[in-house]
């Protein structure tokens, strides 16, 4: 019996550890682009350009999103954008009825944007001063659902670049998460990577949890499987400790 048990704890170890690195390598695998767009694997992500790509493998919800982008503007007139709740990414979020949280950067403005059936809905926009061309920079990104609001948070490097609540008629449908690296009109080239990207828990919200209740989604599958290992482990404890 005590051999069946440990046996068993070995396997959900080694299945949390899997699971573990899934989490933080899943970026290397399910990115897919439009026709004109190219996407070239590097070590740890993806360089896109020449238009739109999205991680595909999976439709992200709740989840907070957070990678390492680097940004290559080569002019005022070439732009790059990262998408969220993304409905297709087989072409611009303007075109085909696509919808879209969505940041542009360009060299001198950032704007934030919200798109429904290929409609801007939203229009915002601030000055430039903390992205430079060819720098990289650490992103986070979210849109989460706060009551019949959805919250959408853009952080780079831990600070926040865009927080709104959108109560008028927001997007609530999971999508994908997808970038862009737009060339300008003389076809200069504009390109994103994208790196150690992976889901992370919201373990600061904005808004206090006011039910004074965690939930299941802020704990994640990280703690649900260490609550499992653990919980294995004191059982096999138990065990050791009766037959003695």
């Amino acid at each position: 019996m005590k051999q069946k048990l440990f046996k068993v704890a070995i396997l959900v170890i080694a299945i949390a550890i899997t699971l573990s690195i899934t989490l933080v390598a899943f970026a290397a695998q399910g990115w897919k682009g439009s026709e004109k767009t190219t996407i070239v694997d590097v070590e740890g992500g993806i360089k896109v350009n020449g238009e739109i790509a999205g991680y595909t493998a999976k439709a992200f919800n709740n989840e907070v999103l957070e990678f390492d982008a680097t940004l290559e503007l080569a002019t005022e007139k070439t732009w790059s954008a990262f998408m969220i709740r993304q409905a297709d990414i087989s072409s611009p979020f303007w075109d085909k009825g696509s919808t879209a949280y969505t940041v542009v950067f360009k060299q001198s403005k950032v704007e934030f944007q919200k798109w429904v059936n290929s409609s801007q809905k939203v229009f915002k926009d601030k000055e430039n001063t903390f992205w430079k061309p060819g720098e990289t920079h650490k992103v986070t990104f979210s849109a989460v659902q706060e009551g019949e609001a959805v919250r959408v948070i853009f952080k780079v490097d831990g600070k926040e670049v865009w927080n709104e609540l959108d109560s008028n008629k927001p997007i609530t449908e999971p999508g994908y998460f997808g970038v862009m690296a737009f060339n300008d009109e003389d076809k200069v080239p504009s390109a994103v990577t994208i790196t150690n990207f992976k889901t992370v828990d919201l373990k600061e919200p904005s808004v206090p949890n006011t039910t004074g209740n965690p939930k299941t989604s802020d704990f994640g599958v990280g703690g649900l499987i260490i609550l499992g290992v653990a919980g294995l482990s004191g059982l096999i404890t138990f065990k050791r400790k009766k037959s003695v």
